[in-house]
């Protein structure tokens, strides 16, 4: 090798022993451990794959079921209709679970199957959603009443009339009034009445009655 050669080549790992001292410790880490962070990126990388198809499959579950769903709606009725429904809840996905059990009860009420349609309506009201759980109390308490259970309807909503928003409080006292009144508690009954005319409602004149036939 001539001195020329050996100086350059002296002169390199000289620059590279400097650079290689002034480098920043995260940079210096990141080309130490080049190789195993490139194979947490790749794992990175197929994690992220796997959960994006996990969650087209879901996507894909829900759309086919509430496509199905339609379907059972459009051409079945009755009993016919409340039996697909059965059958459709025993694997639905839990994103169309809800719209399942409203029809179901909604169909058992129009077929006068009022201790089934309270039973569904019971089941939709642990959902998660405040709404949905409000709404199926309040159809619960009513298949209730239709089904001579006037106490139970009572209770179902006495425990949530306090809590509700706004919004539902005129229909949680009028069903609250009428399942006490149904279950012969008079006391209670009134005192649902008056909160609802404390609300604004359209039949105050219906209201202002209920409490004088109550008072008297």
């Amino acid at each position: 090798m001539s001195e020329h050669e050996t100086n350059q080549s002296n002169d390199f790992s000289t620059s590279e022993q400097n650079a290689s001292g002034g480098m920043h410790p995260a940079f210096e880490t990141a080309l130490k451990y080049k190789k195993q962070i490139l194979m947490g990126i790749g794992a990175i990388l197929v994690l992220g794959l796997v959960i994006g198809g996990i969650r087209w499959q879901r996507a894909s579950a829900v759309s086919s079921a509430q496509e199905r769903l339609g379907t059972i709606l459009l051409e079945n009725k009755g009993e016919a209709r409340i039996t697909a429904l059965e059958t459709m809840l025993e694997d639905v996905p839990s994103a169309v679970r809800p719209a399942v059990l409203l029809e179901l009860a909604e169909t058992c009420m129009k077929n006068d199957l009022h201790e089934k349609a309270a039973d569904y309506y019971g089941r939709l009201s642990d959902s998660d959603d405040d709404a949905v759980a409000l709404i199926a109390a309040l159809g619960q308490s009513k298949a209730l009443i239709m089904s001579g259970k006037a106490q139970e309807a009572y209770d179902v909503l006495d425990e949530i009339a306090e809590d509700a928003p706004e919004t539902f409080t005129a229909a949680v006292y009028r069903q609250l009034a009428l399942a006490a009144e149904a279950a012969g508690k008079d006391e209670a009954a009134l005192a649902a009445w008056e909160k609802l005319m404390e609300k604004p409602t359209a039949d105050k004149n219906f209201i202002e009655y209920k409490l004088q036939q109550l008072n008297k």
